[in-house]
């Protein structure tokens, strides 16, 4: 798992935590088409793994700070660039935060990554 691998060495976490963090990566994955196996996928994972240790544990709340924040810095990186954004990234900032796995596709189908946020 990912999750487990960015957490290791930064902390104790619960198992719970643990599964939380993983189920908002693969949330944040999804809803960003972004393959759950890329660097990109570990950056949100840090991202992740970041804001969970800043006090946000709501896993609704986690997964739109998380998914704002992409969406936010791609928009910034695509409008210094010129370019425009991916159709479907537009339509998952509108992508309700209690969505489930059930009724997403997943991660490992999606197309090219999207640029990863500024760091």
């Amino acid at each position: 798992m990912l999750m487990s691998r960015v957490v290791a060495g930064n902390g104790v976490f619960a198992p719970e935590e643990l599964l939380l963090m993983h189920d908002v990566l693969d949330r944040a994955c999804n809803l960003l088409q972004v393959n759950t196996k890329s660097d990109r996928a570990e950056d949100i994972a840090w991202h992740i793994l970041t804001i969970y240790q800043g006090g946000i544990v709501d896993g609704a709340k986690l997964l739109d700070i998380v998914v704002d924040g992409y969406l936010t810095s791609l928009s910034s990186a695509l409008s210094t660039q010129g370019g425009k954004p991916h159709s479907t990234l537009a339509g998952a900032r509108a992508a309700p935060a209690n969505a489930t796995p059930q009724n997403l596709p997943p991660c490992e189908s999606a197309g090219t990554d999207p640029p990863p946020p500024p760091v």
